[in-house]
């Protein structure tokens, strides 16, 4: 797993996307196995999923989380932790302010705990009193960190308030959850095979065989957490590569498609077109001219 983010499929409602998964951010911390950033999240976000955990606190605003097949209302103070495989995307109601920090399994132990022994995804409801509380902690969190004299004692710093504000939400787990922890073993695994292997042809029958279970029942159970096909969770991958490719390369766009795991030009380029709503061609034009005029950025 790696801080990393995936966002590629458009929500189902119409209304204008924000032109990244979370909207303008500001970092507090950032390394290959800590993220820490606030969000201002005001237009629908694309549906995404990440390659590393998740927990959100909403500090201002209302709306709609959609992750997988929940819909989710928050309002402040709601805390949502999401393994790698929820697919999730934001419906704000108005200008949303959250804390987004991402964490890898590099980091669940000993500061966080055993992250694979929850059952995601999870929900709460923090008090008013405890929202402050967790905003007095960033506060000297921030202090703290721009006071640190090195990279290795701003990572022990973030260590520590990830374990603290884990510990908080965690608290209020339902015993129930650790029966759940041996299936969310079995979805990560899956999860994580297909983002190793999304580049060669894959099939339902042989990633089922792979891991014992019958092609019916691993889709299911896909759907359920992430909220998509086999299918489409595959595409999905080859899509966000194919986009990587996109804006950062002038390869033609039937070397992008191949590059990125698909066999035929005309599919990849009806796949794009229904995800992000362009064709690939124009997806690279727009990507550069965003690029080269800041102001367009937002």
């Amino acid at each position: 797993m790696r801080i990393d983010r995936i966002c590629l499929i458009r929500p189902e409602k119409s209304e204008p996307l924000s032109q990244t998964a979370c909207g303008a951010e500001s970092s507090l911390l950032r390394d290959d196995t800590l993220s820490i950033e606030y969000h201002d999240v005001s237009t629908p976000t694309l549906l995404h999923c990440h390659d590393c955990y998740e927990l959100e606190i909403v500090l201002d605003g209302a709306g709609e989380n959609r992750i997988a097949d929940w819909r989710l209302p928050f309002r402040r103070g709601t805390v949502t932790l999401l393994s790698p495989a929820e697919m999730h995307a934001f419906y704000p109601d108005e200008r949303t302010r959250l804390l987004s920090v991402k964490l890898t399994d590099r980091l669940s132990a000993p500061e966080t705990g055993d992250l694979r022994s929850i059952s995601f995804p999870f929900a709460a409801q923090l008090g008013e009193d405890e929202t402050r509380r967790v905003e007095r902690h960033l506060e000297l969190l921030r202090e703290e960190l721009d006071a640190a004299d090195s990279e290795s004692a701003r990572r022990r710093l973030g260590s520590n308030f990830t374990g603290w504000v884990l510990g908080c939400v965690l608290s209020r787990a339902d015993t129930a959850a650790d029966e759940a922890a041996p299936l969310a073993e079995v979805i990560l695994r899956v999860v994580e095979y297909l983002r190793r292997e999304y580049l060669r042809p894959l099939t339902l029958n042989e990633t089922a065989a792979l891991f014992g279970y019958t092609p019916g029942h691993l889709s299911v159970l896909l759907r359920r957490a992430t909220g998509l096909s086999f299918c489409d969770y595959v595409c999905m991958l080859r899509l966000e590569r194919a986009r990587g490719l996109l804006e950062q390369t002038d390869a033609p766009i039937q070397r992008v498609a191949e590059l990125s795991g698909f066999q035929s030009l005309s599919y990849f380029t009806r796949r794009f077109k229904r995800a992000l709503g362009c064709a690939p061609a124009q997806y690279r034009e727009n990507h550069r001219f965003v690029q080269t005029h800041p102001s367009f950025r937002h």
